[in-house]
């Protein structure tokens, strides 16, 4: 059997003699090549990415604000008084298990109490959250995932920008 690339495989395709004759013989599964579009044209883009490429990416603005829900509000000041906390012993590594368990506790992950705690003082926009834990060693498409992530698990809200005023009225 003969592997084309660019191809889809169709049951019962008119070219099926045509195909069959430029095989290196019949193929067992009775499905002959037809030339089709690439997957891209018919929505479908073929790109290899670290995500999951079944959920699609959510567009937003640049200067789309974030800020927290009162539930992501409760959870940071939590993370801050667990941080606070984990102070008292010394070490790293007490820092890292009170992280641990904070965020099993709420079914996030450790990194996110570092988000929730920026929008704590006032709503914030991706390139922003960005830039103030550029010290962290985060790079702004993790950011962006985490920004995602909390917004679908309802610990972050867009803020919705308030409507513009009607034009004055005209005097002719």
């Amino acid at each position: 059997m003969r592997v084309v690339v660019g191809t889809r495989w169709v049951l019962g395709s008119p070219e099926s003699a045509r195909s069959q004759r430029d095989s290196f013989g019949p193929d067992p599964s009775g499905l002959h090549c037809l030339q089709a579009k690439p997957r891209w044209a018919c929505g479908e883009r073929n790109t290899v990415s670290g995500t999951d490429s079944e959920t699609p990416r959510t567009k937003w603005n640049r200067s789309q604000r974030f800020q927290l829900s009162p539930s992501g509000r409760k959870a940071g000041l939590n993370y801050r008084e667990v941080i606070v906390a984990s102070r008292a012993e010394a070490g790293r590594k007490s820092f890292d298990v009170a992280r641990t368990e904070w965020a099993a506790r709420l079914g996030l992950e450790p990194t996110d109490g570092l988000y929730l705690g920026e929008l704590l003082e006032a709503p914030r926009t991706i390139p922003e959250i960005a830039a103030s834990l550029d010290g962290c060693g985060l790079q702004r498409s993790e950011v962006r995932a985490a920004v995602e992530r909390l917004v679908q698990v309802r610990m972050m809200e867009l803020v919705v920008p308030p409507p513009t005023p009607p034009p004055p009225p005209r005097r002719w």
